[in-house]
């Protein structure tokens, strides 16, 4: 069985509203990855958030396989395809902070969608069937 579930990082995520918790069906992590406009450096800042979705991901062995999304929108360019390449490089980034968390490259595949939200989304697309974890119960928002 394949759910997804939703992990939010940022502030200004529809349907990400609390502090960091775990929910039916997402982890809420409210310290947001901020990029400057058409950077994909990761900021200093973006260490808080990286590792709780590395925490979450360490506690939630189930969690087979993520999506982490680049997110990006006009203030990072005028062409379209230019703003997603800098959107899969700024998940490749998170991707590749993760990975030093210790969590298996094989887990994680960045991606990237240009909807003018400027965040970072960790999209979790496959796990175990069998395992009761109630991190994943219930229906995403998708």
């Amino acid at each position: 069985m394949i759910k997804r579930v939703l992990v939010c990082v940022g502030l200004a995520l529809a349907g990400c509203a609390g502090s960091s918790i775990v929910s039916d069906n997402r982890i809420d992590v409210r310290e947001p990855i901020v990029f400057a406009n058409g950077s994909d450096a990761l900021p200093m800042t973006a260490a808080t958030s990286i590792d709780k979705i590395a925490g979450a991901l360490t506690d939630h062995p189930s969690i087979l396989k993520v999506a982490i999304e680049g997110h990006t929108g006009p203030t990072d360019g005028e062409v379209p395809a230019d703003r997603l390449a800098l959107g899969k490089r700024r998940a490749q980034a998170v991707v590749a902070q993760l990975a030093t968390r210790g969590i298996a490259p094989a887990r994680l595949e960045a991606s990237a969608v240009d909807d003018g939200t400027q965040a970072i989304r960790v999209i979790i697309v496959q796990r175990k069937a069998d395992e009761d974890d109630t991190l994943h119960s219930g229906n995403a928002p998708y």
